[in-house]
């Protein structure tokens, strides 16, 4: 596939200067020129349309499209959460976000799935699960589900909103144990 001349859009350069209106070359999904052309490629009318550069968003949760009660309490499938999680990554993007940092919900394998292109979502920056303590901020289990099965309501590569630490040591170790599951960015 040959390059693409967007042609007739205002472009705001997120510099803080009037938009202009500028022709721009894209070339596999990337801006390669800005100004006029003369390589052969397909022609996209803009006219009347405005492009700006790619959202960022500093704080999301993708892993938390589904309600949080049912979704922590064996209510909704893996499935139907794997689903909520790409359809939400998706509708990220038509928004015009293209980074995003999830601060906690998604696993490892959610973030190399959108960056392989299996599904559509934005660049994903994550930080892993919530660091929290017990019973603390972070934590959606039933009051008298014991502390000790909150784990299990994560989905290794899915989804894991928070890990728990008691002390400093536990802390440290689930720190380690974040780190170690995510992909590099």
């Amino acid at each position: 596939m040959g390059p693409a001349h967007v042609v007739g859009a205002a472009v705001i350069d997120g510099s803080g200067s009037d938009p202009s209106n500028l022709d721009i070359t894209i070339e596999n999904g990337r801006i390669t020129r800005l100004g006029a052309s003369s390589a052969h490629g397909e022609r996209l009318d803009a006219e009347g349309l405005t492009m700006t550069p790619g959202l960022i968003d500093a704080h999301v949760h993708l892993g938390l499209p589904s309600p949080i009660q049912p979704h922590f309490s064996f209510r909704i499938s893996a499935a139907e959460i794997a689903a909520d999680i790409f359809a939400t990554a998706g509708a990220t993007l038509d928004a015009g976000f293209t980074t995003v940092r999830d601060t906690g919900g998604i696993d490892g394998g959610v973030v190399t799935t959108i960056a392989k292109g299996k599904v559509r979502g934005p660049r994903v920056l994550s930080c892993g699960p919530v660091q929290c303590q017990i019973g603390g901020h972070g934590y959606y289990g039933a009051e008298w589900e014991p502390t000790e099965l909150w784990s299990s309501h994560h989905i290794p590569g899915l989804c894991a909103l928070s890990m728990m630490a008691g002390n400093a040591d536990e802390l440290r170790h689930n720190v380690r144990e974040a780190f170690r599951r995510e992909p590099p960015s």
